[in-house]
């Protein structure tokens, strides 16, 4: 029987189109000037960061390698990678909300950016230790 060759060909050029679309999404966010970089854009790039970083965990799928060291690197690609970027999302998220809020909720914009820099931490030392 025949392997369907061209779906692996097509899931490696899709991995590489997004992680070429990855790179200059973060070369475009990084070349605003400071002055007008806004939080949103900030964590927008580190969305395409992640997303970068995951499509180098799908690429490096095609070279399988039967060492375990490879696969827990593989691994700690995708995994870190997919939960930094759902947080990130979630973190353009908050802000855009917090935009929307009147001065007298800035007790509840805070709170909520306490919550999402300590559920940061708590991925990040999941990703690490986990």
């Amino acid at each position: 029987m025949k392997e369907p060759y061209y779906l692996y060909t097509i899931d490696l050029i899709a991995c590489f189109l997004s992680a070429i679309g990855s790179a200059i999404m973060t070369y475009f966010c990084l070349r605003i000037p400071t002055e007008i970089r806004t939080s949103s854009i900030k964590y927008l790039a580190a969305v395409a960061i992640s997303d970068f970083f995951y499509s180098i965990g799908n690429l490096m799928s095609a070279f399988n390698q039967p060492n375990d060291t490879y696969c827990e690197i593989e691994g700690f690609f995708r995994h870190s990678s997919l939960v930094f970027s759902s947080l990130f999302a979630a973190c353009i998220a908050v802000v855009s909300y917090g935009t929307s809020l009147s001065p007298k909720m800035h007790k509840i914009k805070t709170t909520l950016l306490s919550c999402i820099t300590v559920s940061f931490c708590f991925l990040g030392a999941l990703c690490l230790f986990g």
